[in-house]
């Protein structure tokens, strides 16, 4: 393995070995050992151990880092900066794939355009199963450079993380990710370098974003974690553009968001009364929209009424 390599595929896991293998399959079929290095990096794994599917490729084609107890999600990412030697980082959440094409577009831009402090493709995002669910939709015709972007992206989180590859020097300036969010770390992230470098992109469905059961965002939709992180970020990125017209339409933006996330997880009966009350609580309490929650109520509460009421036997569980 290159010691100096131009791309280090990062791989962040804590107990997903059960796709850890999809991920690392997405990125050993296109890896080229002159210019890559491979790393899975475990934040002290319970339920199951990644260093046996990393024992399954060749000896020292795949670094295996464990941490000696868990961290957590951003200081586990931290750590995958620290660990990395490219001159491009790219992490790659386990649950995560690359498609067939991607570090060679992204090598492309690269060296097309060695300016830029990032490079990011369009996605898929699929099922816990591997099923499509959507495309990401063209942020323009052309590969290249996105007009306003700083305040595209300052506005509303429209990169997930498997579709962008970093400067290891952008990260070296601008520090790691910011532990004060849980969920919407990467989204602050690309705000950060936005507001600095220029960040160029390449319209091509490239990368994979999976929707895994139990994963950080399943687990913070379910606790109602992600409404405070959503409020959070959108704070952490007011810090960086101190916009008041980004900082509101980001809050009507996130305020539909969490009111869908809510109508979605009662339809599918992923959670009960008492759940839903708690969400729209939290939902209050972090000051969103008051007009869509009334819409919510009438929508989701007042027409479904009869399957929340008490003793109906078809209620949410």
């Amino acid at each position: 393995m290159n010691d100096t390599p131009l791309i280090s595929v990062m791989i962040p896991v804590f107990n997903r070995a059960d796709l850890l293998e999809d991920a690392l399959q997405s990125v050993m079929c296109q890896y080229d050992e002159k210019l890559m290095e491979v790393w899975v990096v475990d934040d002290c794994s319970t339920t199951d151990n990644p260093e046996e599917i990393v024992n399954r490729y060749p000896p020292q084609s795949i670094k295996f880092y464990r941490q000696s107890q868990n961290v957590g999600q951003v200081r586990n990412l931290n750590k995958c900066i620290e660990l990395a030697n490219g001159t491009l980082i790219h992490i790659l959440h386990c649950d995560d794939m690359v498609l067939p094409g991607f570090y060679q577009a992204i090598m492309g831009g690269y060296s097309g355009h060695p300016e830029a402090g990032a490079f990011f493709t369009r996605h898929h995002t699929i099922n816990h199963d591997g099923s499509l669910l959507c495309v990401s939709e063209p942020l323009q015709e052309q590969s290249g450079y996105i007009p306003n972007w700083f305040v595209k992206i300052a506005t509303a989180q429209l990169v997930q993380t498997p579709s962008i590859v970093v400067k290891k020097e952008v990260y070296g300036k601008l520090g790691g990710f910011n532990q004060m969010l849980t969920w919407t770390e990467d989204w602050e992230m690309w705000v950060r370098i936005s507001k600095i470098y220029p960040v160029y992109y390449i319209n091509q469905v490239l990368a994979a974003y999976r929707e895994a059961n139990n994963s950080n965002s399943a687990n913070s939709f379910i606790t109602g974690r992600f409404i405070g992180d959503l409020k959070k970020v959108i704070d952490e990125n007011f810090r960086h553009h101190q916009s008041d017209a980004i900082k509101q339409q980001s809050t009507e933006i996130y305020s539909g968001y969490i009111i869908d996330v809510i109508t979605k997880m009662v339809k599918d009966r992923k959670i009960n009364r008492k759940s839903v009350l708690k969400l729209l609580a939290t939902y209050r309490q972090n000051k969103f929209s008051y007009r869509l929650l009334l819409v919510f109520l009438y929508r989701t509460l007042i027409q479904s009424v009869k399957d929340i009421l008490p003793g109906n036997r078809n209620s949410l569980i």
